[in-house]
């Protein structure tokens, strides 16, 4: 069985090192489990000791599971025999790596059913490895951690019985976050080659335990014409637009002569005005404090050093959520929520992997032609910053973490 990982990840193997050096990763870079270790930490109902055949188990599934969700050459699978290896799924005929990509990888294989379409809440068919990525990762922020509760036989044929978990703070395929926890159990046979490759695996379990779970939140399937989500997706691509995009006059969300932004009753600034103030996030940490007070200070940054310091601090991204709409349009009046992960270091202060989150109000006034021309925030930028500087305070220099989902590096 893989032995403990020697550096990087404690629990998975084949992850870092120079074993790894020309390892095909799917988002470009090795996953990051910081965030995951510690959930799966907190929440599991077995602690096994070092060198148990139960740990070595553990570890063995979780390194399995990191190499077939991650790594995207077959070659670079340490874990497995490529060549041998067939995945089973309650009991149906056994797949190869390449029958396994073929049905999306992934999430995707491990939701297999001969459920007719109209009866699936979730359907692999129509899934890509990405989307159900996406899809997973956005309901389960922390991630889906995984423990084995007992273990009957082996090796070299392991048969284990584990729990996966997670809680839902995010949305799932048009249904709302319960903030519940998400869990199911099942039964599983890894069968080892006399070189402790994993040849088969076969899995026991009823997905509508996971899935069941998921769409217990409020359906938003009628939502498409809410007003609440015409304006979060308003505000969204304002973001995007104001973050990204260089040249004004490529804006469709605004009217670039008449736009005006303020922040917290400040006199209102144009886009010229905004990115002499650095842009980005510059232009909306802005403060009357004096330096000394600040610690933060929009003043010093540039646009592209301040979102170099925001996506390694939040390398899974900085989310948005419209909470309730007031009014509108054309004054749209509402109130949001923005939060984020911080597993990233900060200016110097260490990750926390604590959620760091910030609510506000906004104004947008849209114009006849429905471009938006005045933009009005009021909120605290020391509710975000405090959650920031709660790490350690250390070395400035520290490195920036990669990310397992780099699609979700940007505001969101």
């Amino acid at each position: 069985m893989a032995a403990p990982s020697v550096e990087g990840d404690k629990y998975r193997s084949y992850l870092s090192g120079e074993g790894e050096r020309n390892t095909h990763w799917r988002y470009g870079a090795p996953p990051n489990y910081d965030v995951v270790n510690k959930f799966f930490e907190e929440g599991r109902t077995k602690i096994w000791p070092p060198g148990s055949v139960e740990e070595k188990v553990q570890n063995l599934v979780k390194t399995w599971e990191m190499e077939m969700f991650h790594k995207t050459c077959f070659d670079d699978y340490k874990s497995v025999d490529p060549k041998k290896y067939r995945f089973s799924l309650n009991g149906r005929e056994g797949i190869t790596l390449e029958e396994k990509r073929k049905l999306g990888g992934g999430y995707n294989f491990l939701l297999q059913t001969s459920l007719p379409d109209k009866f699936r809440c979730y359907n692999p068919a129509e899934e890509t490895v990405d989307s159900a990525h996406k899809v997973f990762t956005t309901a389960f922020p922390r991630g889906f951690a995984l423990e084995i509760l007992q273990v009957y036989s082996g090796p070299p044929v392991i048969v284990y019985k584990f729990r996966h978990w997670a809680f839902m703070e995010g949305p799932f395929k048009g249904h709302a976050p319960t903030g519940e926890m998400v869990e199911f159990y099942g039964m599983s046979v890894f069968e080892l080659d006399e070189q402790s490759k994993i040849v088969r695996v076969e899995f026991f379990y009823d997905r509508g335990e996971l899935l069941g779970r998921l769409v217990k939140g409020k359906s938003c399937e009628d939502s498409a014409s809410s007003l609440e989500e015409k304006v979060q997706n308003l505000v969204k691509t304002w973001e995007m637009e104001i973050f990204h995009k260089t040249c004004f006059d490529d804006y469709k969300t605004v009217d670039p002569k008449k736009y005006r932004v303020s922040l917290n009753g400040r006199k209102g600034i144009s886009l010229e005005e905004l990115r002499n103030l650095g842009g980005g996030y510059n232009s909306l940490l802005q403060t009357s404090l004096p330096d000394k007070f600040q610690c933060y200070n929009p003043a010093e940054e540039t646009v592209d050093s301040a979102h170099k310091a925001f996506t390694t601090a939040f390398p899974r991204g900085f989310a948005l959520e419209i909470l309730q709409v007031y009014s509108g349009p054309p004054v749209i009046v509402y109130k949001f929520r923005h939060w984020a992960f911080m597993v990233g270091p900060f200016k110097g202060h260490a990750p926390t992997g604590e959620m760091v989150e910030f609510y506000g109000m906004s104004i947008f006034e849209l114009d006849e032609h429905s471009k938006i021309v005045r933009v009005e925030f009021f909120y605290d930028c020391g509710e975000l910053l405090g959650g920031l500087m709660k790490g350690k305070a250390g070395d400035d220099s520290a490195s920036e973490m990669s990310s397992s989902c780099p699609f979700l590096k940007n505001t969101g």
